[in-house]
């Protein structure tokens, strides 16, 4: 029987082998609509180059996007399983473009995960294969036991976020926990407007 290992497993195979070989068409479609002709030495280097970016990127989604409580390959047969439909012939159909996509919100993740610090990508990865946590904060706030944080021996000064309500820097221009900009008030509608 196929199981999720099996989608998840040839999903790689064919971002590692098929993925690379696209850019270099899609290089090489662009390049002859230009009339540049390119000779085999030059397009054997563009093939090479082209395997050892995307390989570049897949290590670095993985890597960023893995954590102890859900490695990436371990949410890549959570999503599979999900969208199993019990026929691989059907699931075959339309199970690597989900994949696919998962993929690219991961990267895209792991690429805000740059300016939000290294554990956004996995938590969202985490909220990516497992939507039942979408709606909790995964983010770990401050204890109330905890010393204020300090910054150059002093005290630092903490403010709530309007939106999420976790404790962040006051100067803070975008909140670190749900990346809303801090300096925008929250609407809110006064008591007694007919909205309950």
């Amino acid at each position: 029987m196929i199981g999720p290992w099996f989608y998840a497993g040839t999903f790689v195979l064919l971002l590692l082998t098929m993925a690379p070989l696209l850019y270099v068409v899609a290089l090489a479609l662009a390049l002859k609509a230009l009339g540049i002709t390119l000779s085999d030495t030059t397009a054997i280097l563009l093939t090479v180059g082209a395997y050892l970016l995307n390989t570049y990127i897949l290590v670095s989604v993985w890597r960023s996007s893995s954590s102890p409580a859900l490695s990436f390959w371990d949410g890549l047969k959570i999503i599979s399983a999900r969208y199993m439909s019990g026929c691989a012939n059907i699931t075959l159909i339309y199970i690597y473009p989900v994949l696919f996509v998962a993929y690219l919100a991961a990267a895209y993740h792991a690429l805000l995960g740059l300016s939000h610090g290294p554990d956004y990508p996995r938590v969202e990865w985490l909220k990516q294969a497992v939507p039942q946590l979408r709606s909790k904060s995964l983010h770990s706030a401050p204890s109330t036991g905890q010393q204020t944080p300090t910054v150059g021996g002093k005290p630092e000064t903490l403010k709530k976020c309007p939106y999420c309500a976790e404790m962040i820097r006051a100067d803070a221009v975008f909140c670190r926990y749900c990346g809303h900009d801090t300096r925008v008030a929250v609407p809110t509608v006064p008591p007694g407007n007919g909205v309950t």
